[in-house]
């Protein structure tokens, strides 16, 4: 369909003006060794949760203390109460969706450090909020989640300007890891949809839609995720 079509050119034009730097193929290459990760034998699963449209008009983001102005894009996101509980609520839907089509080892990658870093640890489970259902519960306990090593936050290039280059490589790096990913899993914002533009991969899930706005293409070429299926 017009769908396939547009990302497979998307992905050709890229690639015929970029390449990564050579500081990046080697922080590629590094992380791909560190995580005994080889193209298409994973999926890659992504979480916007600072992005305004994660939430309805009338919610409010809980950003960090002595913050007051730019919103939680520029700010970050408070790691605490409701906001820590809807961020992670977030990922375990989406690990939940993603293993409904596959079982491959998740490359998880976010826009919150403080989630990545999450998602990843062994007692994740315990860090559930009490509404999230056992099924969901079972799907993050279940998957077998890699991720880079986050120790910084993860900038937003358009967002979050003025950082020397070097710091926008790790967005970068999860950029290119994604593109590699045999299926991607995306909800809010556009990042896991860039990468699938780039990619020759077909498999592409949704398992959130934005909360208020135009998601354009994205319905229509990515298979929707309900948890009530």
């Amino acid at each position: 369909g017009f769908g396939d079509w547009s990302l497979q050119v998307d992905g050709l034009l890229f690639w015929s003006f970029f390449l990564p730097s050579p500081a990046l193929w080697s922080r590629l290459d590094d992380t791909y060794s560190r995580l005994s990760l080889q193209p298409r034998s994973y999926s890659a699963v992504h979480c916007r949760v600072r992005h305004t449209k994660a939430l309805s008009l009338k919610s409010n983001f809980q950003q960090p203390k002595n913050e007051t102005i730019g919103g939680p894009d520029k700010s970050g996101l408070l790691w605490e109460g409701k906001s820590k509980d809807f961020a992670i609520s977030t990922a375990a839907k989406a690990l939940h969706c993603m293993r409904k089509v596959s079982e491959l080892p998740v490359y998880f990658y976010a826009d919150s450090e403080e989630l990545v870093n999450t998602m990843s640890s062994k007692d994740v489970t315990e860090e559930l909020p009490k509404e999230i259902s056992s099924l969901l519960s079972a799907s993050v306990k279940q998957a077998n989640i890699v991720q880079r090593s986050v120790t910084s936050e993860t900038l937003h290039i358009d967002r979050q300007q003025g950082h020397a280059p070097m710091k926008y490589a790790p967005s970068f790096l999860d950029l290119f890891v994604a593109v590699q990913a045999k299926c991607i899993a995306m909800g809010v914002g556009n990042f896991a949809f860039f990468a699938a533009k780039l990619s020759t991969s077909k498999c592409l899930i949704q398992y959130e839609g934005e909360a208020w706005g135009d998601e354009g293409i994205k319905n229509g070429i990515s298979t929707q995720c309900e948890l009530e299926e």
